[in-house]
């Protein structure tokens, strides 16, 4: 009777240090020296008989360790894997042989718990390693592509080109010797040689710079207009400075959505780390998808351990209900060939693919077509997949994979100690059914 009742007490240790450890992981605004030395500081709680357990992180060029640190001969060690590539090292000491109502210096249990530890170690890392990566990217784009010079034209009163450097020839697809002498506003399309014609005639006029922007061939440019004088103060000519704004355009924008994911995905590891309920974990996971990447239906499927089916948990989209609980047998459809190889699948057209599983199609009726799938990886097993489908052709790409695998990270590791946490008040209840019988 007692020993189901201390391990019980061992996984509620685990499951509470695991969940403070995953809301400091999710604290992104702390410095990460802090962050590790909290955590490593917090990992003697997973123990009934704290005081007999020490720990120490080494991450890239620092250690931290818990105050009482000095090693034993009890002692398990685990890699903190990156993006990855190892960065740091867990190690745990325990001074001596458990006793009493614990469950061994290091069970498999224990094993699992610290795992998961260095899993949350790692995605603290991933993520600030990232931030990093993006902060430096957004400098550099600013530098170069605010200072970029595209073209230069010289022109004088009449519209006449004066001069002009090898870009600006280039992007007009004509020869610097074929421009010299032309009229400049024969060289673009009406609407926006008069537009440009009107700016540069004000600069004449008032011998003033004028700047703004005009678009061709789906391209942007700003445009910046400056008065060339004589020795009299008159303007005798212009200089058209182009500067492209096109990739800065789509730099930006690409930022900006880089920037709109990682702050939903951190919105996604909070919100995971702040329950332990299966369905809700699960419904946040379909929630974040759908806004990523904007889908026709998206789903999670889990494998039984029982029977090694995968069983769709949870499910969004048109007849969510008929696909919720769905049954897919042992490396049946691209689900099950994902969970068999351990990776992520594109899909450009399901209906030319043959590991295609058809039979939700022809239950539900909808045409879908693209298909990208990921695994659901805790502690190095695949436990389950997130699927996201839509009915175009060839709708996802391999940006989107990796979007789609950043969440899944996470969202294993809240799906496991979900289960863990309905596994530990399964057999709470069960201990106290058995114990109300006694009585």
């Amino acid at each position: 009777m007692e020993q189901p009742t201390d391990q019980l007490e061992e996984r509620a240790h685990e499951l509470k240090c695991l969940y403070e450890i995953s809301h400091l992981a999710g604290q992104h605004d702390a410095a990460l020296e802090t962050l590790v030395q909290e955590i490593v500081e917090l990992i003697p709680s997973g123990w009934s008989r704290p005081e007999a357990i020490c720990a120490r992180i080494r991450l890239k060029d620092h250690v931290f360790c818990t105050p009482n640190f000095a090693e034993t001969d009890h002692h398990y060690a685990n890699d903190i894997i990156a993006h990855g590539s190892p960065v740091g090292r867990l190690d745990v000491y325990r001074f001596q042989e458990g006793s009493g109502n614990d469950d061994g210096p290091f069970s498999q249990e224990k094993t699992r718990f610290l795992d998961a530890i260095a899993t949350e170690l790692a995605r603290a890392v991933a993520y600030r390693e990232t931030q990093d990566a993006l902060l430096e990217s957004q400098e550099i784009n600013r530098v170069f592509l605010k200072g970029a010079v595209d073209a230069v034209t010289v022109l004088d009163a009449d519209g006449t080109v004066v001069a002009l450097n090898e870009t600006s020839a280039q992007k007009v697809g004509r020869r610097v010797d074929e421009l010299i002498g032309a009229y400049a506003f024969d060289i673009f399309p009406p609407d926006l040689a008069q537009a440009r014609k009107t700016k540069i005639s004000q600069v004449f006029h008032s011998a003033q710079p004028v700047q703004f922007t005009d678009e061709r061939a789906g391209m942007t440019f700003d445009q910046r207009v400056y008065p060339i004088l004589d020795a009299c103060g008159t303007v005798k000519r212009v200089a058209v400075f182009s500067y492209d704004l096109t990739r800065q355009i789509e730099a930006e924008e690409t930022l900006q959505q880089r920037n709109r994911e990682l702050a939903l995905l951190n919105q996604s590891a909070q919100a995971f780390s702040s329950t332990l309920d299966l369905d809700q974990i699960l419904i946040t996971v379909l929630d974040a998808t759908r806004s990523l990447l904007g889908l026709v239906a998206n789903s999670v499927w889990l494998i039984d351990p029982e029977s090694g089916e995968l069983v769709c948990q949870q499910a969004t989209g048109p007849q969510n209900d008929v696909v919720r609980g769905w049954r897919l047998a042992p490396g049946e459809g691209l689900a099950g060939w994902t969970v068999r190889t351990g990776e992520g699948l594109i899909i450009a057209d399901a209906c030319k693919d043959e590991r295609h599983s058809d039979g939700v199609v022809r239950k539900t009726g909808l045409a879908l077509r693209s298909i990208l799938t990921v695994p659901l990886q805790a502690k190095g097993k695949t436990i389950g997949v997130l699927q996201a489908v839509d009915s175009a052709i060839d709708r996802f790409s391999s940006k989107d994979l990796e979007l789609l695998e950043s969440l899944a990270a996470s969202a294993a590791i809240a799906i496991e100690n979900a289960r863990l946490y309905k596994e530990a008040q399964d057999l709470r209840a069960f201990n106290e059914n058995i114990i109300q019988s006694m009585n």
